[in-house]
């Protein structure tokens, strides 16, 4: 009797101890299970990441690229923009010296043109001169009257004897036409050169002035 009852706690042990085993390990399954999907869902995870790095990873080289593209380009611009400078730099001393050759070259002519106006000036100073003297030489001329002396009653019948010094003087009387001739027609001639001397003077001075 009492080696059955011990057989029947024994069994009731066991079984119980089985019943423990077998919850052990449904909850060691159970575990398992749990490790295997959070495992599972880690190696998804790190798949992913993997992905999103080489992703990030290309895009940085891009990145990387396009910087350097712009670098070149900034540099190419630097050097296009320089190089312009330059030119502009070139192009503004070279007009520069191009208006002050002008400048110097329109003073020139100006002195130049200023010289001439005075030679012209005073030639036509002188030219006016000529004709003035010229023209009281010819009032004289024609107000001075030839001495005349008295002739005597002998000579109606006798022709007067002419002296020397009158005898000039009516040589000197018998050429004024000749003479007046020759004046008139130089003055006629230093009048045409007077006024072509105008002409020129006021077109230098037209000149000058523009």
């Amino acid at each position: 009797m009492k080696d059955s009852m011990r057989q029947g706690d024994k069994k009731e042990q066991l079984l119980q101890e089985l019943r423990t085993r077998e919850q052990e390990l449904e909850f060691t399954l159970t575990k398992q299970r749990e490790l295997e999907s959070r495992i599972n869902s880690l190696s998804s995870d790190q798949a992913d990441a993997r992905g999103e790095n080489r992703r990030l990873q290309n895009v940085n080289q891009q990145l990387q690229d396009q910087l350097e593209q712009s670098r070149e380009e900034l540099q190419n611009s630097l050097s296009q923009l320089q190089q312009l400078q330059n030119t502009i730099k070139q192009q503004q001393r070279g007009k520069e010296r191009e208006v002050l050759k002008v400048s110097r070259n329109m003073q020139k002519e100006r002195e130049s043109l200023v010289r001439q106006l005075e030679l012209l000036r005073d030639m036509n100073k002188r030219l006016r001169d000529d004709k003035d003297a010229h023209q009281a030489q010819k009032m004289t001329s024609h107000t001075k009257n030839p001495l005349q002396r008295k002739e005597s009653i002998m000579g109606n019948y006798f022709p007067p004897r002419k002296s020397a010094k009158r005898q000039l003087t009516e040589n000197s009387n018998e050429e004024p036409e000749d003479s007046d001739a020759c004046l008139a027609d130089s003055h006629a001639k230093r009048l045409s050169i007077s006024e072509q001397r105008e002409d020129a003077e006021k077109s230098t001075v037209h000149t000058a002035e523009r």
